[in-house]
């Protein structure tokens, strides 16, 4: 699945290319929850792991964003 596209390039330290495809199945799992207005669990899963990426790219502030966004 892309997920587990995303998963891999994550696992090999390929951060920029992870969070694009992990951008890129949460606009395709919005569009398919749209009425959940973000509270599915494929799109908190897909969100923190975007959370991961960025704070192993050292954006903490944005990482931390992402997380109290799934928290909501």
């Amino acid at each position: 699945t892309l997920s587990n596209i995303a998963d891999i390039l994550n696992q090999q330290g390929k951060y920029s290319e992870s969070l694009k495809q992990y951008e890129y199945v949460l606009e395709i799992e919005r569009k398919l929850y749209k009425e959940t207005n973000d509270y599915h669990p494929h799109i908190a899963t897909t969100l923190s792991n975007i959370a991961h990426i960025l704070m192993e790219e050292g954006k903490y502030s944005e990482s931390l964003k992402q997380l109290q966004h799934v928290l909501e």
